[in-house]
């Protein structure tokens, strides 16, 4: 797999990206949503630092 579990970790830059694509409103908080920077999140999913599979790129982009 293409993927870093560090990139995903809950505290990770995608963490709450993964955690909305997959829980949706159960774990995530309205100050967690707001808080969190779609443009910084979209740039990191297209321009990832490190190669992530087309799937994960699609489970991403689905939570933003």
């Amino acid at each position: 797999m293409f993927y870093s579990q560090i990139i995903l970790a809950k505290k990770g830059p995608l963490g709450k990206v993964w955690l909305a694509a997959h829980w949706g409103d159960k774990k995530l908080g309205r100050p967690q949503i707001f808080s969190t920077d779609i443009s910084a999140s979209v740039e990191s999913i297209v321009n990832p630092a490190v190669p992530l599979a087309l799937r994960v790129s699609g489970h991403l982009l689905l939570g933003v």
